[in-house]
């Protein structure tokens, strides 16, 4: 299906993406089509801004399947990157600040506590820690953010805050001895 045949598609963006099964949320292309789908028609920033708590409402439902989580962040951050090349300015910093420091979930996701197993390599995380493949998909969410942008670097900087602490902490609990079992 090409650019121009979504436009003559009557499904919503909500319809399809109810109906998104486990294997199509984890396919890029997918996630590419719904995201075109909901660009199409030049919606508004209200209708931008809805499907984007339609789909934090989804990752937080699923928060505790790491597979398909993945897959809502990526469709998550797919949409916020589309809505800042398509929307306003001050619309996309509105939406930036809605995804970055309203969404609880994506905080406690982004701000959950390794332990010091963990740290040092003794034992895996578990689902509520950051995995490799949750860790690639929050990181094209981060790409969302502007490094030249002192408002954009405030919206990530409880997160950001909490991870220098916890790194911070890590390093002077763990012990050389610790490190050297791994």
């Amino acid at each position: 299906m090409g650019s121009a045949d979504i436009q003559f598609i009557s499904f919503s963006f909500q319809q399809l993406y109810i109906n998104t099964g486990t294997e199509q949320i984890m396919e890029d292309n997918y996630r590419t089509i719904l995201t075109d789908i909901l660009f199409a028609r030049n919606p508004t920033f209200t209708a931008v801004s809805r499907n984007i708590h339609f789909i934090m409402h989804h990752v937080n439902a699923v928060r505790q399947k790491d597979k398909i989580l993945s897959g809502h962040i990526a469709l998550l951050a797919r949409v916020l990157k589309a809505a800042i090349t398509n929307l306003s300015t001050k619309e996309a910093n509105d939406l930036k600040k809605e995804v970055f420091v309203n969404f609880n979930t994506l905080k406690s996701i982004t701000t959950s506590s390794p332990s010091v197993e963990v740290l040092t390599g003794r034992t895996k995380p578990s689902c509520t820690y950051i995995n490799t493949q949750r860790h690639s998909e929050l990181q094209h969410l981060l790409e969302c953010i502007d490094p030249g942008s002192s408002d954009d670097c405030i919206l990530i900087s409880n997160s950001s805050n909490y991870w220098f602490d916890v790194l911070k902490g890590g390093l002077t609990t763990i012990s050389p001895a610790m490190v050297s079992h791994n």
